[in-house]
């Protein structure tokens, strides 16, 4: 399997690239989250990989998959995140597979995608074994040439290292602080070396039809009086819920009955998303080549006119999430909604533009997938928890907006990307009560970062300029504040940073006597967290759930 003097050493370099990258995933993932080194990680084994496979540098796409898969590396290392290490991966393994495969649209790359995906975890025991086979037929001289060869290094290098231990205390004590890893050490750098060996050797995946021989497949088709026929209902349906949304969401009409704006806008924002979905997948089947929607004006000039009513019902989705992120407040979810909901509508343009330009299927395919990667790409460098906390501070109620009251557990959850917003709280908020809630919650925001930030491992560059701008925020002596958390059921003891250590040279404080109880006082009882101040304010504040969406006409 390995013939050739050239091919042998190309097989020991990709060993040596395999060993490195597991090696440095021990030292830098096991037992810790990772920050930036994950960046770091990913750049270096993209360059191994490279190195390895240098003659693969001379193609094109290559070249580009390769410098795509440092664009996610600078992700990751700005602040790590799964989506970046997913695209990462995907664009270092097309880097790998474009040497063999150069499908004609992006459809194409998904049976390689899979194989190399589900299959590569198995290729180093395909290539242990082919080399065990090799090395069977060239045994016999050969294996007992090694053994007579190692035999007497081994055997009397141990005898005398064992007899200078016994002589020598201070080679005693030296091999006893020697540390072997143990076996979760071997485990996790064998894992490493099945995920970063089918990138230096891929499985080799290549769809070969003989000419003549490719199976009929033809996609289920419908007559033109059919498909005439279903256009022309569609539309009318869909004018009807969009007629609907122009008379109540964006005009603002009083709805009928006890039905409330928030109803209206939130049951049927993800529903009819997932019925423009539906939609964009009946009009690629309607516009395939040698469909009668292809070939006739009056079905192509319908099924425009149906995605068009597609892109107003886009439009509806998401005006009624932005309508209930005012009433409300914004997570990382509804922005990835709203990120969604765009992606579907330019979609949808791009079916209109097949039509209208006479484009092909396949052009329509590239369009959308390098339209998701520009838009994924975007995502993987802004921080959307940050992001949403800094929209929900800046719209509070309680900071002076024109928004629903925030919510501090929200906050609490975002952890790290709430310092900032948090300090911007507290230095807006005007009732004390709350504003000491705030900077309870703030004070254990900013130790879990300023604990983070101090370990090398967990270390990232976005959190460094978040920790630089909440310090200068505060200012250089800021006022000291115990820490308490907003939430007390989420809240994990573990992430919360402990009180500094009191002097042992110090002497001990006698204990203070407690003060009689003065006639006709009644003792207060003592604090607890549903009891705190700022507490009940707050609960007065939240909006309750069904509180319904200000309407109004649409300025």
């Amino acid at each position: 399997m390995f013939p050739s003097l050239s091919a042998r050493h190309s097989l020991f370099l990709k060993l040596a690239a395999a060993i490195l990258i597991a090696l440095l995933a021990d030292q830098i993932f096991m037992n810790t989250n990772p920050g930036s080194t994950l960046g770091a990680f990913a750049a270096a084994g993209t360059v191994l990989v490279l190195l390895a496979r240098a003659p693969t540098l001379r193609l094109r796409p290559v070249l580009a998959a390769a410098a795509l898969a440092l664009v996610y590396a600078a992700a990751l290392f700005d602040d790590p995140g799964p989506l970046a290490w997913a695209l990462g991966w995907l664009a270092l393994s097309i880097a790998v597979l474009a040497v063999r495969h150069r499908p004609a649209n992006a459809l194409g790359w998904i049976p390689p995608l899979l194989v190399h995906a589900l299959a590569g975890p198995f290729r180093p025991l395909r290539d242990l074994i082919a080399l065990i086979r090799l090395r069977r037929r060239r045994r016999g001289a050969g294996a007992f040439r090694l053994v007579t060869t190692l035999a007497l290094p081994v055997i009397g290098g141990l005898l005398f290292l064992a007899l200078f231990t016994i002589a020598n205390p201070v080679i005693e004590t030296g091999l006893r602080t020697v540390r072997l890893p143990g076996p979760q050490h071997f485990i996790f750098i064998a894992m490493a070396l099945c995920a970063a060996w089918p990138l230096l050797r891929p499985w080799a995946f290549r769809l070969r039809i003989a000419p003549g021989t490719a199976p009929a497949f033809d996609m289920p088709s419908a007559s033109l009086a059919s498909v005439l026929l279903a256009l022309a209902t569609f539309n009318a349906i869909f004018a009807i819920q969009n007629g609907l949304d122009i008379a109540f969401l964006w005009s603002g009409a009083p709805l009928p009955g006890k039905v409330t704006l928030a109803d209206y806008a939130h049951r049927g924002a993800y529903s009819l998303i997932a019925t423009a979905l539906i939609a964009g997948v009946l009009s690629l089947w309607m516009l395939r080549p040698g469909s009668a929607v292809a070939a006739d004006g009056r079905a192509r000039a319908l099924l425009v006119l149906w995605v068009i009513q597609n892109l107003l019902l886009v439009a509806s989705s998401m005006l009624r999430t932005i309508d209930y992120v005012q009433a409300f407040s914004l997570t990382e979810l509804r922005i990835s909604a709203l990120l969604w909901m765009l992606l579907v509508g330019i979609g949808l343009v791009l079916i209109c533009w097949t039509i209208l330009r006479g484009r092909s299927v396949g052009w329509l395919v590239n369009a959308n997938v390098a339209t998701a990667g520009l838009l994924l790409t975007g995502a993987c460098f802004v921080d959307l928890s940050a992001v949403a906390a800094h929209w929900n501070v800046s719209h509070a109620r309680e900071a002076g907006g024109n928004g629903p009251s925030v919510d501090i557990c929200y906050l609490a959850r975002l952890d790290d990307a709430a310092v900032v917003p948090l300090i911007r709280l507290e230095q807006r908020a005007g009732r004390a009560g709350f504003r000491a809630e705030v900077a309870g919650q703030r004070v254990i925001s900013l130790a879990n970062l300023e604990r983070n930030q101090r370990d090398w491992r967990t270390w990232t560059w976005r959190n460094a300029r978040r920790l630089a701008r909440a310090r200068a925020m505060l200012g250089p002596d800021p006022a000291p504040v115990a820490p308490r958390a907003a939430c007390v059921d989420w809240l994990d003891e573990s992430r919360v940073a402990p009180a500094p250590a009191r002097n042992p040279n110090l002497p001990p404080q006698p204990a203070q006597p407690v003060p009689p109880p003065q006639p006709g006082v009644t003792p207060a009882p003592a604090a607890t967290a549903a009891a705190r101040p700022g507490a009940a304010d707050l609960r007065e504040a939240a909006p309750p759930a069904d509180r319904p969406l200000t309407q109004g006409p649409r300025q």
